[in-house]
């Protein structure tokens, strides 16, 4: 029997974009995934949607204006997913179409999913099956999860119970028992928060490969508190969403929780951020500080003084040496060609070498030919697949297992391969193309920076992959924003210039005649390759490149910082890309004049500093105002002070800052000749105190020594001279049983 071919559209609680996968079914058996295509939603329309989740203005017609936009995107993607699949809309049996959801609230008998069903099967022309959430409610669901079903038809068994933990924006669990209905809640939040706070906090879409979470640790006091939540404790069957656990629930959390827990940030994680982010060290103290987190700094230097070592063995990949490959070279012809009919000369499971992977399988794929890229002078491997009929290979990532052999990492996603397979294979052109303009453009760049800067700039390490291009450079201090600008203005000016990039294999001898820049210690064999880019750039380099320097579209720098001591890093992006940056930013300043109540871009700043004057002046008066009222109110202490005979004791809480505590003291004890004076404040979870004793008395009482018996208790230390001391502390619980115990510390000094 021919499989049935479906496509399924999803947009999940991350608001990131609409994915489609073409599924193959014999019947009601599930055969496999055989292909994904995936576009990302615009910062404009993700904005839309989120302000629906609450109430405003004209929801009616915003809705359905949305929901026509989503039926429109979810149709390119259909029809982007047939392209690469060189399929027609006849060969697909319907299409199943979640919609995105804005509002899901179970509880009140009610979801809301944003999508135009009708004009989605017009514009496809293919059967289009949807609502599925209300329709669960409709039969006394939670409207989710939904993916039980999925579940059941994959892992399901006639003899075991599974479980499936299914992690999206939201978490969910899926029962699956042999013998019965399929059965799971929603857990609870999934990467959503994670992805909210990585733009919030970094303009990062995601925590890509959790490569930050990989870098931290888990703070056991605060998961506590989170799994508080009473929905954690809510027997199922329960779903939720964005609606309850927002950015703004996680913000809380955060702010009221890791600002008292004394966190120390490692060194190691510090330098994570620099070398994974590109975050400067200030930047990361200017967060650290917020929410009172201290750095390791000395373990910080450390990692920046290991930093070259790592980079040079990162660069070993790991299955070099275990793969124990003994074959035939293979043949690269990705520089002409994105596709290639080619034949299976070795594969492996694991390290072990192996006749066949079947459908779920991970491993390696060898080819007499392959289009594949190897990972290689800074450029990322190719992506893509591999395939014969139904039998799919998808390769995420291809790299060299020997100097000449690529090795095509992934997994087997339906059907079989074998050693001898007669097989396509067949590069992600869209990714390919981002990577070459990535590539193409740092060649400009690296002459831009040398012609700025100076000739001591010398490459001392590059990634190129889709996203960006990332390049580290020797220079002994950080690059000035006219600098940036002056960079940006003159590799703009190449690409504008549209000419074309020739590419030439030549000896050594005469690449250097031609005057291509080589990098310092590397090894170079008897003939290399050589791309011109005009008179803007010569290098050698064995990457692929774009044709003509105008295909790079756009170039902006997005970040600049040290690693290491004389090195920084440049990170930069191309093409779509950096118009979504230049979006972004303009989106952002028009909603920075919105705020600010400027007339123009222009007035922006001259705005910010009146405002930034007013608030300091009206702070200052605040602050003026606080001290009269704190001096007042302790006027008042002396009036209820404890008369221990020799002395008047005036030990007391009070609201005041730092500031007030010292001025109210010395009131108090200019005001008698034998007042000694304990007080303490609380003021963002910190203790401060202040002690006083009249001249008269200090030759008995001493306030420096009456602060530090009290600090002690208070988890905290200080000093000062005989009639006034200051001192801090940590533990503000501890407060009423240190005030309690001053009267007998003070009546002992008086014996």
């Amino acid at each position: 029997m021919q499989p049935q071919y479906y496509i399924g559209l999803m947009s999940g609680t991350s608001m990131d974009g609409v994915d489609a996968v073409l599924a193959a079914f014999d019947g009601t058996q599930w055969q496999g995934a055989l292909g994904h295509f995936a576009i990302p939603y615009s910062d404009d329309l993700r904005r839309r949607l989120l302000d629906l989740q609450n109430p405003g203005g004209n929801e009616i017609h915003r809705s359905e204006v949305l929901a026509q936009e989503l039926a429109s995107l979810n149709a390119q993607a259909v029809h982007g997913l047939l392209a690469q699949q060189k399929l027609a809309p006849r060969n697909i049996a319907a299409i199943g179409a979640h919609g995105q959801t804005v509002r899901h609230a179970p509880e009140h008998g009610y979801t809301v999913q944003f999508i135009n069903l009708p004009l989605l099967a017009e514009l496809t022309g293919i059967d289009t099956v949807g609502d599925f959430r209300r329709r669960d409610m409709a039969g006394g669901g939670q409207g989710a999860p939904l993916v039980p079903a999925f579940h059941q038809a994959v892992f399901g068994s006639s003899e075991y119970g599974r479980v499936v933990l299914n992690i999206g924006g939201i978490a969910n669990i899926s029962v699956l028992q042999p013998h019965a209905d399929a059965a799971g809640f929603d857990t609870g939040p999934g990467n959503m928060l994670a992805d909210a706070y990585m733009q919030h906090r970094f303009g990062q879409a995601c925590d890509r490969d959790g490569a930050l979470a990989r870098s931290g640790r888990v703070i056991p006091e605060l998961l506590q508190t989170l799994l508080a939540h009473p929905y954690f404790h809510r027997p199922p069957p329960k779903s939720t969403g964005r609606d309850l656990f927002s950015l703004d629930w996680l913000q809380g959390y955060l702010k009221n929780n890791i600002a008292n827990s004394k966190l120390i940030m490692s060194g190691e994680h510090i330098f994570k951020l620099y070398d994974t982010y590109g975050f400067p060290y200030d930047l990361t103290a200017d967060m650290a500080r917020e929410l009172g987190i201290e750095l390791d700094e000395e373990g910080f230097e450390r990692e920046m003084e290991a930093q070259r070592a790592r980079a040079r063995a990162a660069q070993n990949f790991k299955a070099n040496a275990q793969l124990d490959y003994t074959g035939a070279d293979t043949e690269f012809t990705g520089y002409e060609k994105r596709s290639q009919d080619t034949k299976i000369i070795a594969l492996y499971k694991g390290s072990e070498a192996v006749d066949e992977l079947q459908a779920g399988e991970a491993g390696v794929v060898v080819l007499e030919q392959t289009p594949f890229y190897a990972e290689s002078g800074g450029q990322v491997g190719d992506v893509g697949f591999i395939f014969a009929g139904e039998n799919r290979f998808r390769v995420e990532d291809t790299q060299k297992i020997k100097a000449a052999v690529h090795g095509q990492f992934g997994a087997v996603v339906s059907g079989r391969l074998k050693v001898g397979d007669a097989v396509s294979a067949e590069i992600d052109n869209d990714i390919r193309n981002s990577i070459m303009r990535n590539h193409s453009v740092t060649h400009l760049m690296h002459k831009a920076l040398r012609d700025v800067l100076g000739a001591h700039v010398e490459q001392k390490g590059s990634l190129q992959n889709a996203e960006l291009t990332r390049f580290d450079i020797s220079h002994p201090q950080g690059i000035s924003a006219e600098e940036i600008a002056e960079v940006e203005r003159r590799v703009n000016a190449a690409i504008i210039a549209n000419v074309p990039v020739k590419v030439e294999t030549m000896s050594i001898e005469d690449a250097q005649k031609s005057g291509a820049m080589m990098l310092f210690g590397e090894k170079y064999g008897d003939f290399v390759r050589v791309i011109t880019m005009g008179d803007y750039s010569t290098e050698l380099c064995g990457g692929t490149h774009v044709a003509r320097t105008g295909d790079i579209g756009f170039f902006k720098i997005i970040s600049e910082g040290g690693i290491a001591a004389g090195i920084r890093r440049v990170e930069a992006i191309t093409g779509l890309a950096a118009l979504a940056w230049a979006q972004n930013q303009e989106s952002l300043m028009k909603n920075v004049i919105a705020e600010v109540k400027a007339q123009t871009e222009k007035d922006v700043l001259a705005k910010i500093q009146a405002n930034a004057a007013n608030a300091k002046a009206l702070e200052k008066e605040l602050a003026k105002a606080k001290a009269e009222l704190a001096v007042h109110a302790g006027a008042k202490l002396l009036d209820n002070a404890k008369d221990l005979g020799a002395a008047k004791l005036v030990a007391a809480q009070i609201e005041a800052d730092a500031a007030a505590l010292r001025e109210i003291v010395t009131d108090l004890t200019g005001k008698s000749d034998n007042a000694v004076i304990l007080l303490a404040a609380v003021n963002d979870g910190k203790v401060s105190l202040c002690a006083g004793v009249s001249k008269p008395l200090t030759n008995k009482v001493k306030a420096g020594d009456l602060v530090k018996f009290a600090a002690e208790q208070v988890g905290g230390k200080g000093g000062g001279r005989p009639d006034l001391a200051q001192a801090g502390g940590t533990d503000a619980a501890k407060l009423p049983k240190m005030l309690g115990s001053v009267e007998d510390w003070v009546s002992s000094k008086l014996v």
